[in-house]
């Protein structure tokens, strides 16, 4: 849940500056040709092509949002709905409602675009390796949410038999970040004042 509250952010920042790559698509020119000519299909099809205007398959370049980052920020997003799908079983709290409400942002994002025409092709370690490579070459064009993202998504994926001294004190910090605001500290004192009254009784 505290790594879904930070990816909300991240990804408004990312839609406002989505990055961009260009495909060869096969498409369909009638009257006069717009593109280059697909040569090796035109003349497969000379002979039965009788339609007038005539019509000449062709090859164009169209813009396409499947890039490597984009493929990664599906793949994410798949993954914090699925395990936020779950929610269901807790009780009636807050975190419950932060559960459901992410989850019902994490739906709706994967059904609007770019997001729903983007299918992740590769594992999420080879898109990682891939959009690093292309943010380090400057060619997603929002370089600094990008970033963000890549960040966020080396802590979501952390695991605590890999984690190094290093990578500590974000974990900690991460893991206090659920849920935000003043009630969550005052649980925590609640909490520590229960300890408290135990430890007493056991003296």
């Amino acid at each position: 849940v505290a790594c879904g509250l930070r990816l909300k952010p991240i990804l408004e920042a990312i839609r406002r500056g989505y990055s961009q790559s260009s495909e060869i698509v096969r498409s369909e020119s009638k009257g006069a040709i717009f593109g280059r000519l697909d040569i090796p299909l035109y003349l497969n099809r000379r002979g039965t092509n009788l339609s007038w205007p005539r019509t000449f398959p062709v090859l164009v370049s169209q813009a396409t949002a499947a890039t490597p980052e984009n493929q990664l920020v599906v793949d994410a997003l798949r993954q914090v709905v699925h395990r936020l799908s779950g929610a269901s079983h807790f009780e009636l709290s807050a975190e419950r409602t932060y559960c459901l409400n992410l989850l019902r942002w994490g739906r709706e994002q994967l059904h609007s675009e770019p997001w729903s025409g983007i299918n992740p092709a590769r594992s999420a370690a080879r898109l990682r390796r891939e959009a690093e490579h292309r943010l380090r070459k400057r060619q997603t064009g929002n370089e600094p949410a990008y970033a963000e993202f890549l960040n966020w998504h080396r802590q979501w994926s952390i695991s605590d038999s890999q984690i190094s001294s290093d990578d500590f004190e974000n974990l900690v910090n991460l893991l206090l970040a659920f849920p935000p605001g003043d009630f969550f500290g005052d649980r925590v004192f609640e909490i520590w004042c229960l300890h408290q009254v135990i430890e007493a009784f056991r003296r």
